[in-house]
């Protein structure tokens, strides 16, 4: 029987090492979505802050609204529009 090149342990080493390195890169990955999610909190809050708790969102112009006596429809368009665009921004920001 022919023996391999590498031995088991060898092999064994190489696994380990590249599952390290996927883990670690599983970490930074993680790492930075931590600190963009708190970057995007602290924001979110200093606006709330400023602005009084009052922010506008969701009664802009274009925004539908519908009140009926036991009805109640509300469908924020312009809202949705307005934050997919941040939303789309940001990650074109971060991916760079």
């Amino acid at each position: 029987m022919k023996e391999s090149p590498i031995s088991k342990k060898a092999l064994l080493g190489i696994l380990y090492n590249s599952w390290i390195k996927r883990s670690i890169m599983f970490m930074d990955n993680i790492a930075k979505f931590l600190i963009g999610f708190g970057s995007l909190l602290i924001i979110c809050g200093l606006i709330w802050y400023v602005t009084g708790g009052k922010i506008p969102l969701g009664r802009l112009p274009g925004d539908i609204r519908i009140e009926s006596e036991n009805t109640k429809f509300y469908f924020p368009i312009t809202t949705s529009l307005i934050v997919s665009a941040i939303l789309s921004l940001l990650a074109y920001l971060f991916r760079k």
